[in-house]
C-alpha cells in the first residue's frame, strides 16, 4: 500500500515532535518509580522518611579543644544545612541524633562556633541501629567516605 492509496486524513495524521517527547518522558517516568518501588520492596526498603522506625541514633562527642557546632545537611557541599545542637557544643559535650538509615552517607558539618566550617562526619547506616558514638575531631575536610564510629553501633531492638 504507497501513499497515494491512504486516504488523506490518515496521509496527514503524525504527532509533533514535542508532544512525542514529552510522552516518552512521562512514561519513562512512570517506568522508573515503578522500578525503585519494586527495588525498594524486595530490599526491605521503607522509603518514608517521616516513619521513626527508620531512624538510627547515634551520638555526637566534641572530642576537640574548641566548642563546636554541628549541622546536618542535604548534601556534602554545605548547601541546605540545619543546625542540630541548638547553639554550640562545649569541649567534651554530646549531641544525640535520629540518622536516617538506608543506601548512601548522611552528611554533618562540623563548624566553629562563629560558624567556620571544619570539616564533615559522614555516617553511614544501612539499618536501624544505635550506640554508635561519632568523635568530632575526626571530621575531615574530604567527603565521599564513611566515618568510622568510635564506638561501633548494635542492631537497635525491634519493637
Amino acid at each position: 500500500m504507497d501513499q497515494q492509496e491512504l486516504p488523506q486524513r490518515l496521509r496527514n495524521r503524525t504527532l509533533p515532535v514535542g508532544r512525542t517527547i514529552g510522552i516518552t518522558a512521562a512514561f519513562g517516568s512512570i517506568a522508573l518509580v515503578c522500578a525503585l518501588g519494586v527495588y525498594c520492596a524486595v530490599n526491605g526498603i521503607n522509603p518514608d522518611p517521616t516513619d521513626p522506625e527508620h531512624y538510627s541514633s547515634v551520638t555526637f562527642m566534641n572530642d576537640t579543644q574548641i566548642p563546636v557546632r554541628l549541622f546536618e545537611c542535604t548534601d556534602n557541599r554545605g548547601h541546605d544545612c540545619h543546625d542540630m545542637t541548638g547553639g554550640v557544643l562545649a569541649s567534651g559535650e554530646r549531641s544525640a541524633q535520629q540518622v536516617w538509615w538506608g543506601p548512601g552517607l548522611s552528611s554533618w558539618q562540623v563548624r566553629s562556633a562563629e560558624g567556620r566550617p571544619i570539616g564533615w562526619v559522614m555516617v553511614a547506616t544501612t539499618q536501624r541501629e544505635s550506640g554508635a558514638v561519632y568523635n568530632l575531631g575526626d571530621a575531615t575536610t574530604g567527603v565521599g567516605r564513611a566515618t568510622t564510629p568510635r564506638v561501633s553501633p548494635s542492631p537497635a531492638p525491634v519493637p
